[in-house]
């Protein structure tokens, strides 16, 4: 039996994003890039909701709240750095 992790599924549902050249193929890539990045949006808001309880006295809210927090400034560092190499290219 095959397991596939969450985000097999997605990107299985949501399908590919990448455009190839081909007017009707790249068309639905699009529709699927939108759909990714409504996504992606939805997920990061959550994240970001989560972010607040960092400084929480419980225990268990102020661990989600740091994950939370760690990983958002994972995501900035990382696109700090793409915006980086794509401003000096």
């Amino acid at each position: 039996m095959n397991t596939y992790s969450i985000y097999d599924i997605v990107a299985k549902m949501i399908g590919k994003v990448e455009p190839v050249g081909s007017t009707y193929v790249d068309d639905e890539r699009f529709d699927n890039l939108a759909e990714l990045t409504a996504l992606t949006n939805l997920l990061l808001t959550d994240i970001m909701q989560t972010a607040e309880y960092k400084s929480r006295h419980e225990h268990s809210m102020s661990k989600a709240g740091n994950s939370a927090t760690k990983f958002l400034d994972y995501v900035k560092e990382d696109l700090d750095c793409w915006y980086e190499r794509k401003t000096n290219s």
